[in-house]
């Protein structure tokens, strides 16, 4: 069960709201079905339907998913439309709203820049980040804290802090904090 919390930086019912009435404008301006979707992400009719609806959360790797199959970033359902120059201040960043016990994803922009998708990643003890998130275009990262298991198809590296790794973005990757204190990573998504 995803934890909630008065904290803006933990996904609630508005977050949830808000990325459901996006995801549905996006499919109404497609003219497409919920079964369209469903057969396009793979993922469940009534799935789809409760996330639209904002009364469910979701994985990243599935928030991914339905991305990809609108041909959008996470932050474009996530974030907002601003300015050529944005600064963001920690308590302006949004997490993604995720079902993922112990794992937290945060867009660093409320706009798609220039096909760039920064995020960061926090890894309590023992989580996994999705064990098969994919998506187009190219990945970096870069641990800040702890240490991590990148496994990207079948290959384990282990990054430790000043680690960075770089790997194309369409092999299944997860990101797993074996250790016994957070784990945090920083990186950015690039759209070929």
């Amino acid at each position: 069960m995803a934890r909630r919390s008065k904290d803006p930086a933990v996904p609630g019912s508005h977050q949830r709201d808000l990325l459901g009435e996006r995801l549905r404008l996006l499919r109404i301006r497609r003219r497409l079905t919920l079964a369209d979707v469903a057969l396009g992400t793979g993922l469940s009719r009534s799935f789809i339907a409760l996330v639209e609806a904002g009364t469910t959360d979701i994985s990243v790797s599935r928030l991914v998913r339905l991305a990809e199959f609108y041909g959008v970033w996470i932050s474009d359902v996530v974030g907002s439309i601003g300015p050529a120059v944005e600064v963001l201040h920690p308590e302006d960043v949004r997490a993604v709203p995720s079902d993922d016990a112990g794992v937290e994803l945060h867009v660093l922009t409320n706009q798609s820049v220039r096909g760039l998708l920064p995020f960061r990643v926090r890894l309590q003890p023992g989580c996994t980040l999705d064990g098969g998130v994919a998506h187009s275009g190219e990945e970096f990262i870069h641990c800040v804290a702890g240490a991590i298991e990148l496994r990207v198809v079948d290959t384990a590296h282990q990054l430790k802090v000043g680690d960075t790794a770089s790997f194309p973005g369409r092999l299944p990757h997860s990101y797993t904090n074996s250790g016994d204190e957070e784990a945090i990573v920083i990186g950015a998504s690039v759209r070929n």
